[in-house]
């Protein structure tokens, strides 16, 4: 869905891309609240937690675990791609896109890689936080959540690594 979603939104920028990108989490949203099979708009009661073979997420330390060492590493993981020759061209990019473009980089697949793994990495979370309360419901991807993410990133520090962490 990322990469679809992605070749669609990243033709534009400012506030097109916002827009676009909002439109795509609507449509997905009322998707979730059209299939009845999996609760609609009343959303979907997990009987228990996933099963990943050595860990038991039933149990709260195992599963507490499990969502603190993936925080580090996607901290990590991040961090150590804001300051590869990957993360020096994405600043290029984000600076001077069509000088950036002039030396011959590929601009879009490099944004189009950055908006996959953004993707990658929020639907980790989703599937933890699914995991965490036990249920899944369409509002999690209204419009309503994009803006307190937002807020959270803005609070604390946009363009950092451990911004939304803070």
């Amino acid at each position: 869905i990322a990469v679809i979603t992605g070749a669609i939104s990243l033709r534009t920028t400012g506030m097109a891309f916002i827009m676009i990108t909002l439109a795509f989490a609507q449509m997905i949203y009322f998707l979730g609240v059209s299939l009845k099979q999996y609760g609609g708009d009343d959303g979907m009661r997990l009987d228990t937690r996933s099963h990943l073979f050595p860990l038991d997420l039933n149990s709260p330390y195992q599963f507490y675990y499990l969502v603190f060492t993936l925080l580090l590493l996607v901290l990590f993981f991040t961090w150590r791609l804001v300051h590869s020759k990957y993360g020096y061209t994405l600043r290029s990019i984000k600076s001077n896109e069509r000088r950036t473009r002039a030396l011959g980089i590929p601009t879009n697949q490099f944004k189009l890689s950055a908006f996959v793994i953004a993707a990658l990495i929020a639907s980790t979370g989703g599937f933890l936080l699914a995991n965490l309360t036990t249920y899944v419901s369409p509002s999690f991807g209204n419009w309503t959540v994009s803006g307190e993410l937002i807020v959270m990133v803005v609070l604390g520090g946009i363009g950092t690594v451990f911004g939304g962490v803070v």
